[in-house]
């Protein structure tokens, strides 16, 4: 909940809920404040003492009221604890100020330095007793304005009434209370509000998610032109997910326009949903047809698992048969385990990459002629991320879980590879001179060849393409790269190299040709 509202809504409990705002807005109520309704606080008293047996003790089933607490402060001990007392100290005071003392205090404060949450309580509870001296108090300065909007707290028809016969430049923040304060009013009379505050007035009708009407309000907005407001509409997933649903099939061009598009508003049905009620969410779930929409729903509902239960979220992954959702949600457990249980989460990764990463996300990864690295396709973030995290710890360790590249796209070594070259080439290079199998190796040296170019190290970089034959054919490249730079030491280090007196010819023939 937004902290102005918090504040506002503490500030006018604790005056007794003096315009209706705080009990009406959390309680879903939308009737018009007790104060218009004279006999409104007679009846409450005798309801009170009927429910009392004779003695003053309360009946059975009843509780006696609460204990009024009254404000220690005065007049002056606010003014002095300046510039302005806590938020809670002063709403107290208010509850049992009067008129002149509201206005004295005003008096005292008007040039201190405050918060717009500090303004709003005072001229609500200025307005609730004499709204036209508030009003004359700070007529014609920059504060007008919270007063006017005060005032439609307590009465929405009157404070609107005057504005627009006495100052017409304030019906925008009358009709702004209107909306904020009494929305079924505004539903009820916004054909009274004059053209200039109805887009207040729908702002205020928008600006908190807490109604109790959201369809309703929606339907109005879409009656008026007045847009599509994310914030009634996840008030509407929180009520009713299947008629936000159904609002969403219905109104697909109103929410393109105003939500960007249909997949926004969808991405706040299920969090929200999977937030406030996963139960919703898996019945939503279980009824929607296989597509993007399910997978979308069931995503949330196991990270929410997740949060909850981490046990019944590993045996969900385990038992998921789908490969790719499989590896993500192994995933999702593993980082979650990272701290707690590294061991846990290796074997988690070992499982992922038992068949490699292609099968789970197909990517592109290409060592160009002139040695530069290019990879296309997209891994899952939690798969990346618990890989990339268990590298940091202990690269050789995921890299030997890494399955046998004979036969298959050698990517996950290159990719992997190169991470690791990036950030510790020595260390890299060791692991891949202990590698015995002919298979791994040839496909492990690509990484180095790529590292030792891109630091210009072209020496050490041609020796090692010549020692896998895989990144022999990154040689050309590596050539041009060096004729560049250095073309004396390529030409050199070509005549001395082991190759085939053809091959070495036409490397130096392409070398004589580089301009």
């Amino acid at each position: 909940m937004n902290t102005t509202r918090v504040a506002l809504i503490f500030g006018l409990g604790i005056a007794g809920l003096l315009c209706g705002y705080a009990g009406n807005r959390l309680l879903g109520e939308r009737t018009l404040p007790a104060s218009s309704n004279p006999d409104a606080a007679e009846t409450a008293r005798t309801s009170r003492e009927t429910a009392a047996s004779p003695g003053g003790r309360p009946t059975k089933g009843t509780l006696p009221p609460p204990a009024r607490i009254r404000s220690n402060d005065t007049l002056e001990s606010l003014i002095e604890a300046g510039p302005v007392p806590s938020y809670g100290r002063l709403a107290s005071w208010l509850m049992d100020a009067t008129e002149p003392e509201i206005a004295a205090y005003w008096e005292g404060v008007k040039d201190k330095p405050r918060t717009n949450d500090i303004t709003d309580l005072i001229f609500i509870h200025w307005t609730r007793l004499d709204p036209q001296a508030a009003i004359a108090a700070v007529a014609g300065t920059g504060t007008e304005h919270y007063a006017w909007w005060a005032w439609s707290c307590h009465d929405p028809e009157g404070a609107l009434k005057a504005a627009i016969a006495a100052n017409p430049d304030r019906v925008n923040n009358v009709a702004w209370g209107i909306g904020e304060f009494h929305p079924q009013w505004l539903l009820d009379h916004f054909d009274e509000i004059p053209e200039s505050g109805r887009g207040n007035a729908i702002s205020g009708l928008t600006k908190w998610d807490d109604t109790d009407r959201p369809l309703e309000i929606l339907k109005f907005l879409k009656e008026h032109g007045a847009g599509f407001s994310p914030r009634i509409f996840s008030a509407l997933v929180r009520k009713d997910p299947w008629q936000a649903l159904d609002w969403m099939k219905e109104n697909g061009d109103a929410i393109r326009r105003n939500y960007g598009s249909e997949e926004n508003a969808m991405k706040t049905l299920v969090d929200t949903l999977a937030d406030s009620r996963p139960d919703a969410l898996e019945r939503l779930a279980s009824q929607t047809p296989s597509g993007e929409l399910k997978r979308r729903m069931e995503a949330a509902l196991f990270e929410k698992l997740l949060e909850t239960d981490p046990g019944a979220a590993l045996e969900q992954a385990n038992n998921t048969k789908a490969p790719i959702i499989a590896a993500q949600r192994l995933a999702a457990v593993g980082l979650s385990r990272l701290k707690d249980d590294p061991d846990q989460a290796l074997e988690i990764a070992r499982k992922i990459l038992a068949n490699g990463l292609d099968d789970l996300s197909p990517r592109t990864v290409v060592l160009s002629p002139n040695g530069s690295y290019m990879s296309g396709g997209s891994v899952d973030p939690a798969v990346s991320g618990l890989v990339d995290a268990l590298m940091d710890k202990d690269p050789a360790q995921v890299m030997d879980m890494l399955p046998n590249p004979s036969g298959k796209s050698p990517s996950d070594f290159v990719t992997l590879g190169l991470k690791w070259a990036d950030r510790d080439l020595a260390g890299y290079s060791d692991w891949v001179n202990r590698q015995t199998d002919p298979a791994v190796r040839e496909v492990a040296t690509l990484p180095v060849v790529h590292e030792l170019a891109q630091t210009e190290r072209f020496a050490e970089a041609a020796t090692w393409a010549m020692s896998s034959a895989i990144a022999k054919s990154q040689l050309s490249g590596l050539l041009y790269q060096w004729q560049r730079s250095a073309p004396d030491e390529a030409r050199e280090w070509l005549e001395s190299a082991d190759l085939p007196a053809e091959e070495k010819d036409r490397y130096l023939r392409n070398l004589k040709a580089t301009p």
